[in-house]
């Protein structure tokens, strides 16, 4: 994993997995990481086209400081599965998520269909065993709770003793413009999503609220879908309603949030969301 995604993290006070795995006792980056099975080579990393990481710094890095700022670190969800999508670590904001769905206060020693659906668990215990089977990192997108996410996949070890650390984050919280791959790692789009509070929306609702987030007023909503202002005025209406808000930076929040856009300035290369039929 580059160093710039291991920095963009979450926040927690258990540091137990870390500490259990020799990420506390003041070795070098490499060595460390080399015991619990992390590539170790200390050649500089790139963390993006413009920004290599110094060879040096790797190589001083403390372990223990770099899981910190990995579990400790604002908004982004870290998960340490074993290979047969057993939790083994979660951090706060990853049971913050997902602990209470399965009227727990940790989902560590549950298994991934223990609290999600089915068919998600299904296939994330399917991106689990790629991970360890192929050796590589890859990334996966896709929808949870009406919100569309991106996780970084990584293989920790192989064999029965392999584990895989996914750290996940909300693609609406992204910088914009950044790049999904990094150093070549493959991206998987999820083809089980759980739409959420906008499964109940049908098609135009979903135009609607796109252009809400996109930051365009009722007149301009209207002027875009050729209907009249009251008819859009009845939608945003019916969306309030239905996702239970009525203010406008709410549905722009969801709507953004959902990858119906980026942001108001920045539109490119969203995905379409399926939904019902008007």
């Amino acid at each position: 994993m580059a160093i710039v995604d291991l920095l963009r993290s979450s926040a927690d006070d258990e540091a137990a997995w870390g500490e259990a795995n020799g990420l506390r006792h003041g070795k070098s980056l490499a060595s460390g990481f080399k015991d619990i099975g992390m590539p170790s080579n200390t050649q500089a990393v790139s963390v993006g086209a413009e920004t290599p990481v110094p060879a040096s710094f790797v190589a001083a890095c403390e372990p223990s400081t770099l899981w910190e700022l990995l579990t400790h670190a604002s908004g982004t969800r870290v998960t340490v599965f074993d290979g047969d999508g057993r939790v083994v670590y979660a951090n706060a904001a990853l049971n913050a998520e997902y602990a209470s769905r399965a009227g727990k206060a940790s989902v560590v020693g549950l298994m991934v269909e223990d609290y999600t659906p089915p068919e998600f668990a299904a296939e994330w215990k399917g991106f689990i065993r790629r991970a360890l089977q192929e050796q590589r990192p890859m990334v996966v997108e896709g929808m949870v709770h009406g919100f569309r996410y991106r996780a970084h996949v990584n293989p920790v070890g192989s064999g029965a003793s392999g584990h895989v650390l996914v750290v996940s984050r909300n693609i609406s919280e992204l910088p914009a413009g950044e790049a999904a791959v990094r150093n070549g790692m493959d991206v998987v789009h999820a083809k089980a999503n759980d739409l959420g509070v906008l499964a109940e929306l049908t098609e135009r609702e979903m135009e609607v609220l796109e252009l809400i987030g996109e930051g365009l007023s009722t007149a301009e909503v209207a002027k875009r879908l050729d209907r009249s202002v009251k008819t859009v005025e009845w939608h945003r209406a019916a969306l309030g309603s239905k996702l239970g808000i009525t203010n406008r930076v709410e549905l722009a929040r969801i709507a953004i949030g959902a990858g119906l856009c980026r942001a108001p300035a920045a539109k490119a290369g969203r995905r379409k969301v399926t939904a019902k039929a008007s």
